[in-house]
């Protein structure tokens, strides 16, 4: 038989899900601000402008790439890959499957 949780237990675990909700909504707030940029480009039709030299899209590409870059190679960007078990595939696979 399972002891009955403290009071206190409750209320913390209650509290933790209503952050993760309320960081997770804000998050998506955040992103969703990110692309008006581009998203106003292409519903004005400026990215399927493929006459242009250089075309408009491939700037997107550029400043996509350049900030996957300017993150990837940051402070951030090293925590990120020395902390996931992404390192050796089939790690996370392998874990998971096993009874």
């Amino acid at each position: 038989m399972a002891a009955a949780a403290s009071e206190t237990v409750l209320v913390g675990f209650t509290a933790l899900e209503m952050a993760v909700a309320l960081l997770f909504v804000a998050g998506c707030a955040f992103a969703s601000r990110g692309k008006e940029g581009a998203g106003a480009a292409a519903v004005s039709g400026l990215l399927a402008r493929f006459d242009a030299r250089p075309p408009p899209l491939l700037g997107l590409f550029v400043a996509v790439f350049g900030i996957s870059c300017a993150i990837g190679f940051s402070p951030m960007g090293e925590r990120l890959a020395r902390g996931l078990p992404i390192s050796t595939p089939g790690t996370l696979w392998a874990s998971c499957s096993s009874p």
